[in-house]
C-alpha cells in the first residue's frame, strides 16, 4: 500500500492507450519528490490497458476500473478515491518532468496557497514544440483559465470537492468550466505561479474535438455562467465567437450577429471579433464567409422539424426524445426548450440539436408565461417556414403552445403523448384543435394511451397511432456492473410522486425486515415528497438523488421495483429489461404488455405492498429465477429498437425516412 495521507494524489485517467499509459505513470514514479500516490482510472478500455497497468508493481499505484463514461467522469472517480492533501491530474499521453511534484510542493507548502500553476512544453504533430510559461505579474483568472490543463496545476482536494469536480456532461472546455466555478466562489482561491515547464504535453495525440462537441460545450458554459462574463471577458468572447460561427453556418443570421456582438462587447480590442460582426451584417457576405453546414442545410434537401419541450428537467419523455433525435437522419432538428435548464444541457451535450430556440424562463404564472412562449415559437416557425415540415409537441402541455406556430408555418402539429391522463387544460382545447393547424396527429406511447386520447375527445381514431418510447441499450446499459454482493440490491428509479407509488416504499421496506437486502432510491428532488424521503433516510436507504446517466443506477442493482399506480408506458421497466434485470411491478396494462404477464418480471396488484414484498422474497430466494426473467426481458425489449421508431417519427413528420443510424456523439 502507498502512503495513507500523501501530499499529492496524482489522477491518471486513460482509455484505450495501453501503449502510452505506462509511460505516463513511469514519469510520475521517477519524481524527485516521493510523498504521493497514483490513481490510474481505466475508463472502460477495450485494448490491453488493464494488462499494461497490472505489470506496474509499485505500491504507490492504485487502479480503478469503471464503465466508459468519458474523461471528466474518470477524473471525478479518481478524485473520489484520493487520499492526498492536493490533487493533480495527468493525461495518459503526457509525461511529468522529474521535478514536477517537487516544485509544486516547494511553493505550495510555504505559501499555504490553494492552487499552483506551472508551464508546459507541448510537442506538436510535426515534431515542433511550443513552450508556455505563466506570468507571475498577471494571475488574472480570465487569462490563466484556458491554461489550466491537466498536468499544469495542483489544487487542494477539499476545494475540488467543494466545487463539485468536473462536469461529466461536457466534453470540450471542461477544464475551463471547472476554473469558472472555482473563481466565482465567495472566497477566491489563492494562486501561486511556477515559472518553468513541469509537464510535457504530447500534441501529436491530442483529442480532436468535433465541431458539435465544441459548440455544445461552449453553449453550456454560456448558459451556466451568463452572470460571470465581466470576470472572464476573454473566455466569454471566445465562446460567443464559437457559437456565433456555428449559428452563421446554420443560416441563423440574427443569432450569429447577437453572439458576435456579445464577443465584441466582452473583448472589443480583438479585431477578429469586430470583423466577424461586420461581415455578418453585410448582405450575402455571411454565407460566403461561413458556408452552410452540408449536414444541416436550409434548402429543400434538408427539411426541418421544430421540437417543442417544456420540461426543464430530464425525465423519461426528454430521454425518449433525445434517443429519437439521435437516430433521425436527413432532418434538421430545431429544438425549443427552456434556456439554462437541465433539459437544455442534456440535449446539447448529447449532440442531437442542430439549432436551438430559447424559451423564456418561467415566472410561475401560466397565463403570462404561455403567451410569451407562443410568441417565441411563432417567431421560430416563421423563420423556418420554408423548410418546416412539422412541429413536434413533446406532450399535451406543449400542444397548447404549438397550435398558433403551426398555423403560421402552415405545417402539421405532431403530438407525442407520454402522459397517463388528459388534463382539464388539454380538454379545453378540443373546440380549437380543428382550427389550430393544417393537420394534427397524435403519437401515443402505448395502446392504452391511444385509447385515452380517443376517449377524451381531443383526437379521432384516425388521428392517433402508437409510437412507443425508443430504448437504446447504449444509453441505458453500463459496460460493466458492480460486483455481486451477498445482499440482494433493490432499486427504485424515477420520479418521487404518488402516481409512481413512491409513498409506498417505506412500508415495503418495513415489510422485509429480515431479508438480506440493500435499498437504493435514485429519485429527486427531495422537495417533491419530503416526508417520504425523511422516512427512507431513517430506514437507512441509499439516497444518491436523481441521476442523469441512468447507467449508473442500473449497474448497481439486482432488481428494480416499480410500484406505480398509473403508467402510460413504463420506461423504467423497459430500461431494466434492456439491462437484463428482473422487475417487480404493478399489474397495470402498459407494464403487463412490456413484461408479457410474468415472463420478464413479477406483477402484483397496484398498491399491494404485501404482494410487492412477496415478489421480492421470491427473487431473493431464487437467483436463477431473476436471471431467467432478465434474459426474457432482454429479448422482449428489442422491439423498441430506436432505428425503426425514429423512422416512424420521420413518417409522422411527412418525411421519407432514410436508413436510421445513430449520429456521432461526444
Amino acid at each position: 500500500m502507498g502512503p495513507e495521507s500523501p501530499t499529492f494524489s496524482v489522477i491518471v485517467p486513460t482509455w484505450n492507450r495501453a501503449e502510452l499509459v505506462s509511460r505516463a505513470i513511469a514519469s510520475v514514479l521517477a519524481q524527485t519528490f516521493d510523498d504521493f500516490e497514483i490513481i490510474a482510472v481505466d475508463d472502460g478500455s477495450t485494448d490491453q490497458t488493464d494488462a499494461a497497468l497490472e505489470l506496474i508493481t509499485d505500491t504507490r499505484l492504485r487502479t480503478l476500473r469503471r464503465p466508459h463514461e468519458g474523461v471528466s467522469a474518470a477524473r471525478n472517480a479518481g478524485a473520489g478515491a484520493a487520499r492526498g492533501e492536493y490533487l493533480t491530474f495527468l493525461d495518459s499521453d503526457d509525461m511529468a518532468l522529474p521535478s514536477w511534484l517537487d516544485r509544486f510542493a516547494a511553493i505550495l507548502g510555504p505559501s499555504r496557497a490553494d492552487i499552483a500553476l506551472a508551464g508546459a512544453l507541448t510537442v506538436d504533430r510535426d515534431g515542433g514544440s511550443q513552450l508556455w510559461l505563466p506570468s507571475s505579474d498577471d494571475v488574472s483568472p480570465d487569462r490563466l483559465a484556458v491554461r489550466f490543463l491537466p498536468g499544469c496545476w495542483a489544487l487542494r482536494s477539499t476545494l475540488f470537492s467543494e466545487v463539485g469536480g468536473y462536469d461529466p456532461n461536457i466534453s470540450y472546455g471542461e477544464n475551463t468550466e471547472l476554473v469558472l466555478r472555482l473563481f466565482t466562489r465567495p472566497r477566491l482561491p489563492r494562486i501561486v505561479i511556477v515559472r518553468e515547464p513541469l509537464v510535457r504535453r504530447d500534441g501529436r495525440t491530442d483529442t480532436r474535438y468535433t465541431t458539435r462537441q465544441k459548440v455544445g460545450g461552449a453553449r453550456v458554459v454560456l448558459e451556466r455562467h451568463r452572470r460571470s462574463w465581466k470576470k472572464f471577458p476573454l473566455i466569454w468572447a471566445s465562446y460567443h465567437a464559437i457559437v456565433g460561427v456555428d449559428d452563421a453556418r446554420r443560416g441563423q443570421s440574427w443569432r450569429a450577429r447577437y453572439h458576435f456582438a456579445c464577443a465584441v462587447r466582452a473583448n472589443p480590442r480583438r479585431l477578429e471579433h469586430v470583423g466577424r460582426l461586420f461581415v455578418s451584417m453585410v448582405p450575402g457576405a455571411s454565407g460566403r464567409a461561413w458556408p452552410t453546414d452540408p449536414t444541416s442545410e436550409r434548402g429543400g434537401a434538408s427539411p426541418a422539424v421544430l421540437f417543442v419541450v417544456l420540461a426543464p428537467g430530464v425525465g423519461g419523455s426528454v430521454r425518449s426524445l433525445a434517443t429519437g433525435l439521435e437516430y433521425l437522419t436527413g432532418v434538421r432538428r430545431v429544438v425549443a426548450r427552456p434556456s439554462a435548464s437541465s433539459c437544455a444541457r442534456f440535449l446539447g451535450t448529447r449532440g442531437v440539436v442542430d439549432a436551438s430556440v430559447d424559451l423564456p424562463r418561467s415566472t410561475g404564472h401560466r397565463l403570462f408565461d404561455r403567451p410569451r412562449a407562443v410568441v417565441v415559437l411563432s417567431s421560430a416557425a416563421w423563420a423556418y417556414r420554408r423548410q418546416l415540415t412539422a412541429i413536434h409537441a413533446n406532450g399535451l402541455a406543449e400542444l397548447s403552445l404549438s397550435i398558433i406556430p403551426g398555423c403560421i408555418a402552415r405545417c402539421p402539429v405532431v403530438v407525442w403523448v407520454h402522459e397517463w391522463q388528459v388534463s382539464p387544460w388539454s380538454r379545453r382545447l378540443r373546440p380549437f384543435l380543428k382550427f389550430g393547424a393544417s393537420g394534427l396527429r397524435f403519437l401515443a406511447v402505448s395502446e392504452q394511451t391511444r385509447s385515452m386520447i380517443v376517449a377524451s375527445g381531443i383526437g379521432r381514431p384516425d388521428q392517433v397511432c402508437v409510437v412507443p418510447n425508443p430504448i437504446d441499450p447504449a444509453d441505458v446499459c453500463p459496460a460493466s456492473r458492480r460486483q455481486a454482493t451477498s445482499a440482494f440490491r433493490v432499486a427504485y428509479i424515477g420520479t418521487p410522486a404518488r402516481y409512481k407509488g413512491f409513498h409506498l416504499l417505506p412500508d415495503l421496506i418495513r415489510a422485509l425486515p429480515h431479508e438480506p437486502l440493500t435499498w437504493t432510491v435514485f429519485a429527486g428532488p427531495e422537495t417533491m415528497m419530503p416526508d417520504t424521503f425523511a422516512e427512507l433516510r431513517n430506514l437507512g436507504v441509499g439516497l444518491p438523488g436523481k441521476v442523469l446517466d441512468v447507467r449508473e443506477a442500473y449497474g448497481s442493482c439486482d432488481a428494480v421495483v416499480v410500484p406505480s399506480l398509473r403508467e402510460s408506458f413504463g420506461r423504467v421497466v423497459a430500461e431494466a429489461m434492456a439491462n437484463g434485470l428482473p422487475v417487480v411491478g404493478s399489474d397495470l396494462e402498459p407494464i403487463r404488455d412490456l413484461l408479457g404477464e410474468d415472463r420478464a418480471g413479477l406483477l402484483v396488484p397496484p398498491g399491494d405492498v404485501g404482494g410487492l414484498a412477496t415478489a421480492i422474497r421470491r427473487l431473493v430466494g431464487d437467483r436463477e429465477l431473476g436471471m431467467a426473467l432478465g434474459e426474457e426481458g432482454r429479448r422482449r425489449v428489442k422491439r423498441f429498437a430506436p432505428g425503426p421508431i425514429a423512422d416512424q417519427l420521420a413518417r409522422a413528420y411527412g418525411i421519407n425516412p432514410l436508413r436510421s443510424s445513430p449520429s456521432s456523439s461526444p
